[in-house]
């Protein structure tokens, strides 16, 4: 049906999708600390796309498909966990810290208010988003 073919599509996309992190500890010694500063920046700039891109399946996708589980399971496993999560991670000990915090709060809220954090089918897939809720001090 038309519903799964555009899961199909949403799926291929967020498959192509490549998310750099670089490790700011394995810049070379000669980095300025302006540069290190400009890499986060733009870390922060792709954390806002991701955010993005999770908040459109969530408030739009999802509920103009019939709420499809394998949407919900895609979103959970292979955005958020698999790209979202650990872009947020890297900014966690920079001077960005707390808008990475901020950003992953909006997606937490809009993530409780679809019920994925709660729905028995979807517990595996949302453990991650959970752990990074607590560790955030967010539960």
């Amino acid at each position: 049906e038309l519903s799964e073919k555009i899961c199909e599509y949403i799926n291929s996309v967020v498959q192509e999708m490549a998310v750099p992190i670089i490790k700011h500890d394995s810049l070379p010694d000669n980095s300025s600390d302006e540069t290190v500063d400009d890499i986060r920046f733009a870390t922060l700039g792709q954390l806002c796309r991701l955010r993005k891109l999770i908040l459109n399946i969530i408030n739009f996708w999802y509920p103009a498909l019939g709420r499809p589980s394998n949407l919900a399971k895609l979103c959970l496993m292979d955005v958020m966990a698999y790209r979202f999560l650990p872009v947020v991670q890297s900014l966690s000990s920079s001077r960005y810290a707390s808008q990475a915090k901020d950003i992953f709060a909006s997606v937490w809220k809009s993530t409780q208010i679809a019920g994925w954090i709660d729905r028995v089918d979807l517990m595996v897939q949302s453990s991650p988003l959970r752990a990074a809720a607590v560790k955030l001090g967010l539960d």
